[in-house]
């Protein structure tokens, strides 16, 4: 039998989500080709980690529910759904249910 210690876990959890990362950052790219001449790809990689680290916090975990919400982030701003009234409303109403919670928020993006 193999045993797997917690430290071994964690390294394969950090390489799961790095490589998650990655192809978000080249569907960004791919879907908004503007990001790539942007300067500051360590605060767009900045955004994506953090939304992605919030994205359990609203019921979000599957990988395509967590990259949606990366676009709206994208589209809206670092943290919009603690920072924009309307987006708090949605964010935080316990009786929606996490997919409708997306729907209403993606329903906002310009």
């Amino acid at each position: 039998m193999i045993t797997i210690r917690d430290e071994q876990l964690a390294v394969f959890r950090q390489a799961s989500l790095a490589g998650f990362e990655a192809r978000v950052i080249a569907d960004l790219f791919r879907s908004h080709p503007a990001l790539r001449r942007e300067p500051g790809s360590e605060a767009l990689a900045e955004l994506i980690r953090t939304t992605i680290a919030s994205a359990a916090g609203l019921g979000l975990i599957t990988e395509s529910s967590v990259q949606r919400f990366v676009e709206c982030a994208v589209a809206h701003g670092a943290e919009f759904w603690l920072k924009e009234p309307w987006a708090r409303e949605i964010a935080e109403d316990p009786s929606l249910p996490p997919e409708e919670k997306l729907r209403r928020l993606e329903s906002h993006r310009s």
